[in-house]
């Protein structure tokens, strides 16, 4: 039996590592920004990277085909983060924002690509019924006499849906806040 191989230690170099997550976590942020607000997975809308550091911006500036690939996005915009930005920058209007570990500033444009508006009722809607679903369950965990009489998988499994609602309701608020920027972005 052949022993296992081994990684070679010329092969492993933390300074490409960390550069690659910063690439990664900016996948990952624009990913979970177009989930939360409601963009499907298939619609291409622009993006705008600030960065906090003259190399993350050189990791990303040379990773912009594979972020317009692996993001699913139209286009990429990068703006370097203080001591290199424009003083006069400021948020792009119709944005959501959201900043990596790493300290990137990832602005979705999604004005225009979803109705503000609609998505607001529509969440609202799902809020309330899913707080519907929680008091009925909060009810019944409440109630002695079921979890005294009740099978333990029973009761146990009513404690999961209350999680699940719970977590839910946590999600849907998130999303409803993070549109609701979009709202108060509008000029008046």
């Amino acid at each position: 039996m052949q022993p296992y191989p081994q990684p070679d230690p010329r092969w492993i170099d933390d300074d490409i590592e960390e550069q690659f997550g910063v690439f990664q976590e900016v996948v990952l942020a624009i990913r979970s920004l177009k989930k939360t607000v409601g963009v499907s997975d298939g619609t291409k809308v622009p993006v705008t990277l600030a960065v906090p550091n003259l190399m993350s911006g050189v990791v990303l500036w040379t990773m912009h085909d594979s972020i317009v690939h692996m993001a699913n996005v139209s286009d990429v915009d990068h703006v370097n983060d203080p001591p290199y930005r424009d003083p006069g920058w400021e948020r792009p209007q119709g944005t959501v924002v959201s900043i990596t570990p790493s300290g990137v500033e990832v602005y979705l444009h999604v004005e225009g690509v979803m109705d503000v508006e609609a998505e607001m009722e529509r969440l609202a809607g799902r809020i309330s019924k899913a707080e519907q679903e929680r008091a009925r369950i909060s009810s019944k965990l409440e109630n002695e006499q079921f979890v005294s009489k009740a099978p333990p998988d029973v009761v146990r499994r009513e404690r999961d849906r209350l999680g699940e609602t719970e977590a839910s309701i946590e999600a849907m608020s998130a999303q409803r806040d993070a549109i609701s920027l979009l709202r108060d972005q509008r000029p008046t």
